[in-house]
């Protein structure tokens, strides 16, 4: 399951909205879970129902950074542009994961699970504190929680830019 959350929408006054932000992660988090489960028996192959519940795989991204990025007035590709993704992108991770780790106490980790996730490098270098005691006191409901899609149907269609690639092109 793919879903992507718009960043544009939480600036408001040159500011962005890191606890909305937060907030959207962990509802599109549970929402692409759900969609998981319903979607399960639909796959026409037993292999196919069997990963699907095994690693419970779901991707959420973002878009509409350019355009984020325009209503902060911060310029594409500048160092303040490039400490925003970083704040952003920690957000949408640790976000994620404790949302997961919550969906992993309700209904169990999936399937596949083990708790070496916490040696790994990526772990141990973008997971917070909370992030991380939540993980190795109930583990993740889904074996991966992010994607970078391209997402340029969902730009056209709110009007916005896609994914995080910049405004190419605006006159020719």
């Amino acid at each position: 399951m793919l879903g992507s959350i718009n960043l544009s929408e939480f600036v408001t006054n040159k500011q962005f909205n890191e606890i909305e932000f937060c907030n959207a992660v962990k509802i599109a988090v549970r929402g692409l879970n759900q969609v998981l489960d319903e979607g399960l028996v639909k796959h026409p192959l037993k292999e196919q129902q069997d990963s699907v519940r095994d690693w419970r795989q779901i991707g959420l991204g973002i878009f509409g950074l350019a355009d984020a990025l325009i209503k902060m007035e911060i310029t594409y590709g500048s160092n303040k542009a490039i400490d925003f993704i970083h704040l952003m992108g920690n957000h949408l991770i640790n976000s994620a994961i404790e949302e997961s780790a919550m969906l992993a106490k309700e209904f169990g980790t999936y399937p596949k699970y083990d708790n070496r996730i916490l040696d790994s490098e990526f772990f141990k270098f973008v997971a917070g504190n909370k992030s991380t005691e939540l993980v190795k006191k109930y583990g993740l409901r889904n074996s991966q929680l992010l994607t970078c899609a391209p997402t340029g149907s969902l730009a056209s269609l709110f009007n916005t830019s896609g994914s995080a690639e910049a405004i190419f092109a605006t006159s020719y």
